[in-house]
C-alpha cells in the first residue's frame, strides 16, 4: 500500500515523513488525525493528506459474499434501503499550521471499540466515542455544530447503529446527510472524499442533500435533508466508521470550521488548540491544559486546508 504515498511524494517532490494508514473505511479520515498531530507536535509544517480507492473483483465479490451490497441505488436511511453501493475515488487536501486557509480543522476523535470483527456495536459505542472526543478536541458543544455528514452506507445495520449514535450526542436538531447516494462508498477514499464535500458546504453556505431518500425508516429519527439547504454554516461534523473484516470496528471523526473568520473569534468559540490565553470570561479549555507544552514554536493556530 505504500505506492500510493511514494507515488504522491514523488509527484508533488515532497520531502519529509511518508506512510500509509490502512483502516479499511476509515483510512481516509484517520488521516486528517495523524498530520495533526505531527503538525501539533512541530515534526512537520504541512501535510497532503488523502485516499485512493479503485474497485476490483475481489473487492466486488468480498462486499457481495458480506450481503452488504444492494441490487437497487444506494438509499441512506430509507425504510427500503438494501445496502451499498460500491464507488471508487480520490481526493487529496493539504492542511498547515499557518496562513489563510478555505477552513479549520478544530479537532479529531478516534476509537476502537472491539465490539465484532466485522460489525459496529449496534448501539454505536464505537461512533458515540469518537464524536465526543471531536467535540471535546475542538472546544464545541454539539449545540454549535450546524451540519454532519454521515457515513450512511445504506446498509441497515450500519444506517441503524449511527442513527443511535448520532441521536446519543446531538438528538434529532442537527441537520444531516449522506452523500454516499451521489458518490457510491468508495471505500479507503471515503473520508477524504465527504471531509472535502464537508469544506465545499462550509464554504458555499449549503448542506447537500440525502440523494434517492423517499421515505425515512420510521425506526431512524436523525433529521436528514431531501433537499440541498442553503444555511450559514459555522462548523460540520465529518464522521468516517469503517467495517474492519481483520479487526474491531474503528471510527474516526472530524470537526472543521469555515474560514470566514478566525479561530476563537466567534462568539461562544474557545480558543484554539495550544493557545495560552482563552477568550476573555472562559475558562482555559481541558485541551489547553494538556497540549499547551507541546505547543508548536511557531505559534498557536489548529491545522487548515
Amino acid at each position: 500500500t505504500y505506492s500510493a504515498a511514494r507515488y504522491v511524494r514523488e509527484r508533488l517532490g515532497l520531502a519529509g515523513p511518508a506512510h500509509v494508514v490502512s483502516t479499511a473505511c476509515s483510512s481516509a479520515a484517520k488521516v486528517y488525525a495523524t498530520a495533526e498531530r505531527m503538525i501539533r507536535l512541530g515534526l512537520v509544517d504541512a501535510a497532503v493528506v488523502g485516499g485512493v480507492d479503485s474497485l476490483c473483483m475481489t473487492t466486488l465479490y468480498g462486499f457481495r459474499s458480506l450481503e452488504l451490497t444492494s441490487p437497487d441505488i444506494c438509499r441512506p436511511w430509507d425504510a427500503e434501503r438494501q445496502g451499498l453501493s460500491l464507488g471508487e475515488a480520490a481526493a487529496l487536501a493539504l492542511l498547515e499550521r499557518d496562513g489563510s486557509a478555505m477552513g479549520w480543522l478544530l479537532g479529531t476523535g478516534e476509537s476502537s471499540d472491539g465490539h465484532h470483527m466485522s460489525s459496529p456495536h449496534p448501539e454505536g459505542a464505537g461512533a458515540v466515542l469518537a464524536l465526543q472526543a471531536a467535540l471535546a478536541d475542538a472546544g464545541v458543544a454539539p449545540g454549535q455544530v450546524d451540519y454532519l455528514n454521515l457515513h450512511g452506507t445504506g446498509t441497515p445495520g450500519n444506517d441503524a447503529a449511527e442513527d443511535r449514535a448520532v441521536m446519543q450526542v446531538f438528538g434529532a436538531r442537527l441537520p444531516c446527510s449522506s452523500t454516499k447516494g451521489q458518490t457510491g462508498h468508495t471505500l479507503g477514499a471515503a473520508g477524504g472524499v465527504e471531509a472535502s464535500l464537508s469544506l465545499l458546504a462550509l464554504e458555499q453556505g449549503c448542506m447537500p442533500a440525502s440523494l434517492n431518500l423517499q421515505q425515512q425508516d420510521p425506526a431512524l429519527h436523525a433529521t436528514l435533508l431531501r433537499e440541498p439547504t442553503p444555511a450559514p454554516l459555522r462548523d460540520a461534523l465529518r464522521r468516517a466508521p469503517t467495517l474492519r473484516v481483520h479487526g474491531p470496528a474503528s471510527w474516526p471523526s472530524m470537526c472543521v470550521a469555515s474560514a470566514s473568520s478566525a479561530p476563537g473569534s466567534r462568539a461562544g468559540r474557545p480558543a484554539p488548540r495550544g493557545c495560552a490565553s482563552p477568550p476573555a470570561g472562559r475558562p482555559r479549555p481541558p485541551w489547553c491544559r494538556r497540549r499547551c507544552a507541546c505547543r508548536p514554536p511557531s505559534g498557536a493556530a489548529p491545522a487548515r486546508w
